[in-house]
């Protein structure tokens, strides 16, 4: 009798599909409704990103006045070109000192903020901060390039073709 009983109790569990027990059948439902509830609720956080272009799109950037200085050699300048350059660049200086002090302000401010254990920067924070940064940046940027422009007109033809020889070697190699 007792191995009838017990005969009738493996048929029993046999009669259920050998793979699909209680235990299977209860994680594919829990998996079921995970994946029900993250296909409803929307996202919660979406990156955007927008992306300007960066002056290396440009063709070829125009070289700075200390470059231009630095090769003033190469590039033959004679004594008056190279006061004109001079001047240039203690003009580029003195624009540049109150942008690239509030560029410094910003950043310490991110580097403070950053460094407090306690407070977590949101997406938000780091949107402000980098808005907060990009003008001046811009601003920077429209300086120099305008000081380049006037850097280049002080070379003469001959002294620019030697140069866009110097300075596209120069940026291949790492420049």
């Amino acid at each position: 009798m007792t191995s009838k009983i017990l005969l009738n109790i493996f048929q029993t569990k046999s009669d259920v599909a050998p793979g699909l027990r209680f235990g299977t059948a209860a994680m594919l439902i829990c998996l079921l409704v995970i994946l029900g509830y993250q296909l409803i609720t929307p996202v919660k956080v979406r990156i955007e990103r927008k992306v300007e272009t960066s002056g290396e799109v440009l063709r070829k950037r125009l070289p700075t006045i200390n470059s231009l200085i630095a090769f003033q050699a190469k590039l033959s300048l004679n004594k008056e070109q190279v006061t004109r350059l001079n001047d240039l660049s203690r003009k580029e200086k003195a624009q540049l000192k109150p942008v690239e002090g509030e560029i410094t302000e910003i950043r310490k401010r991110f580097e403070s903020d950053s460094k407090e254990t306690e407070r977590t920067m949101t997406l938000a924070d780091l949107q402000r901060l980098a808005t907060n940064i990009s003008a001046p940046s811009k601003v920077k940027r429209e300086i120099e390039v305008r000081f380049s422009i006037e850097a280049w007109r002080v070379l003469r033809e001959e002294q620019r073709l030697v140069a866009r020889q110097i300075f596209s070697g120069a940026k291949e190699s790492g420049y």
